[in-house]
């Protein structure tokens, strides 16, 4: 097939008509090797002819006119730029061929190291999948800094501290892929988390009327509870999530944590409130979970965020995060005389220094203390 030569210019690869049969195959003139091939379905392909290995290869560049002539060239005098140092095109086309894609990846990561070494694994495939889906077909290689940075970005908007932890989740799946020999580069590295500031927040005496008041309207019985639950054990999102019948003790009144932040197991007590939630949510559950989800992959609750924002505005609320919860009854523990040590053992801080923002004066057990909270909190509801 006599291959014709021209100046390629827009207006001639435009004018050009489709072939009655098979293709016809253009060079041009400037750009040495760069070859636009025309199929008589009327389609226009830019190529580079290029000998590898020596035997002669035709390597895609583009579909003209989406892709324009100055880029076009462009684009096939690097590629002859990077062949002429080594590069080789249709042998990386092969490996990526070879190469799983980042679900195929991710699969097997799950299978043979996250189900083993991590309890929370379900937890965190969702986020994977809930935020990642879209990397899923891409080859494991071509996943680049920039697409996880575009990611963060994107995740910065609904919230910063959401963002960092992502980062976390995505961070050590790129480094097990090093380990595996599928990556030299961890695309994760190198983006700068937002800062984080230490929070004192909680729900005040003010806010307390309007907080319970905003609940006792909630329309949403299991958000009603999730976040009443929240509130009456200090504990974080996370646990509560995915919080199973089988980590409750009814007779002893007691929540057992398996996996927590700092990795130690935690029992903490259940005040009487939580325990009459708990009993009432039993008695209607035939699932595993406490807060159950007919549309999460993972089987629980996954984001309360909407009924979360609901409850603040009708309550008044500016300025308060679900994780304020978690703050709130220790700060009135330590208002009604907790000490420094009880109060930590109650959020399972390792070190004291971590619930300086809440202590005042005291000691006693927690489970008094907590009910003490409980009590002066709501007075002031009764008021």
């Amino acid at each position: 097939m006599p291959v014709k030569s021209l100046l390629f210019t827009k207006e001639m690869l435009q004018e050009i008509k489709a072939p009655e049969a098979k293709r016809d195959i253009y060079k041009d003139t400037k750009e040495k090797g760069l070859l636009l091939i025309v199929s008589y379905g009327g389609s226009k392909i830019f190529y580079l002819g290029v000998v590898l290995s020596k035997k002669y290869h035709r390597i895609k560049i583009g579909v003209f006119p989406y892709l324009s002539i100055i880029d076009a060239r462009l684009k096939a005098s690097e590629l002859k730029g990077k062949i002429a140092q080594g590069y080789n095109p249709i042998e990386e086309k092969a490996r990526l061929s070879k190469e799983p894609t980042f679900k195929e990846f991710y699969d097997r990561y799950l299978d043979e190291y996250s189900k083993i070494n991590n309890k929370r694994w379900k937890d965190y495939a969702a986020s994977v999948d809930r935020y990642a889906k879209h990397l899923y077909n891409r080859k494991i290689s071509t996943i680049q800094k920039a697409d996880i940075q575009e990611l963060f970005n994107k995740l910065t908007k609904t919230g910063k501290y959401g963002a960092n932890r992502f980062l976390e989740v995505l961070s050590p799946v790129f480094s097990k892929a090093i380990e595996w020999e599928l990556l030299t580069v961890n695309p994760v590295i190198g983006i700068k988390k937002h800062k984080e500031q230490s929070r004192d927040r909680y729900l005040t005496r003010e806010e307390i009327p309007r907080f319970f008041t905003a609940i006792s309207e909630e329309q949403n019985q299991v958000m009603k509870d999730f976040f009443l639950i929240a509130l009456y054990t200090s504990v974080r999102k996370d646990n509560v999530l995915t919080m199973r019948w089988e980590q409750i003790s009814f007779a002893d009144k007691q929540l057992y944590l398996p996996d927590t932040k700092n990795g130690d197991p935690h029992r903490l007590p259940l005040l009487d409130q939580a325990v009459e939630i708990l009993k009432a949510r039993k008695e209607q559950s035939d699932s595993i979970w406490v807060f159950p989800s007919e549309t999460s992959s993972s089987g629980h609750l996954q984001e309360p965020k909407k009924a979360w924002k609901r409850i603040c505005k009708k309550a008044g609320i500016e300025n308060l995060r679900i994780h304020d919860l978690r703050r709130t009854i220790p700060s009135w523990m330590a208002m009604t005389g907790a000490n420094q040590y009880v109060i930590g053992q109650l959020l399972n801080h390792r070190d004291p220094r971590s619930t300086a923002v809440y202590t005042r004066l005291a000691t006693d057990t927690a489970r008094e203390y907590m009910q003490r909270a409980i009590n002066e909190m709501i007075s002031t509801v009764q008021q």
